[in-house]
């Protein structure tokens, strides 16, 4: 009896206090698997909408587009074959209408998913973009300024004003098993600014499906 209460009480600490990864998304792609573990519990909308994009095979088919070493690693938001970056796949000025979560206490850490932007105005998600954080990024968090202070930026160091807010990217899972097949995609060539973007990937990995369990 007392031993059955001590694992009541062990797991009810353990719900307490670790994160509810509560989902598993498996990432097929032509260099192997990626495999995430998406937080419902900090970022329902992100999460939901990702999952429902994914079974119905919205992601099917897609590339991992935009590589910066020592950044990040972008796709879900072109076919294979694109050739242009304003060929993305959602139609024009469509956006992704779900609750901004991006103030949910999860950093843009090394290993990391996130949500991508069409601006920087919260809530003005893409509709399938996302992004892997391929070092911690701290200037990718959600952040508010009491006072007027220098950050760091995508763009360089620049002066946030009183009272800033930048919303910065939603946070919604994370890599546990797969880096290597994101390092690959990082390290592979990519264009200069003119042919046809910046960090473009030359030879895009296809994402053939993702798979959700859980």
């Amino acid at each position: 009896m007392m031993r059955n209460t001590l694992v009541c009480v062990v797991a009810a600490l353990a719900a307490l206090t670790c994160p509810a990864w509560s989902q598993t998304a498996r990432l097929e792609t032509s260099l192997g698997t990626i495999v995430v573990v998406l937080d419902a519990a900090k970022a329902p909308d992100t999460v939901r909408t990702f999952v429902a994009r994914a079974k119905a095979g919205e992601y099917d088919g897609t590339i991992f587009h935009r590589a910066v070493a020592g950044f990040v690693v972008n796709g879900g938001e072109y076919r294979a074959g694109t050739e242009r970056p304003e060929q993305a796949i959602w139609p024009a000025n469509a956006k992704a209408r779900y609750g901004e979560e991006s103030d949910n206490g999860l950093r843009n850490l090394r290993g990391t998913l996130a949500a991508m932007r069409l601006s920087a105005r919260a809530g003005d998600h893409a509709p399938t973009g996302f992004f892997f954080n391929m070092k911690d990024n701290p200037m990718l968090d959600h952040r508010r300024f009491d006072k007027a202070t220098r950050v760091p930026s995508p763009q360089g160091e620049q002066t946030a004003p009183e009272g800033a807010h930048i919303p910065g990217y939603t946070v919604f899972g994370r890599v546990v098993s797969g880096m290597a097949v994101l390092e690959r995609i990082e390290q592979g060539k990519t264009t200069d600014e003119q042919t046809p973007a910046r960090h473009w990937v030359v030879a895009p990995v296809v994402l053939k499906r993702v798979v959700i369990e859980g």
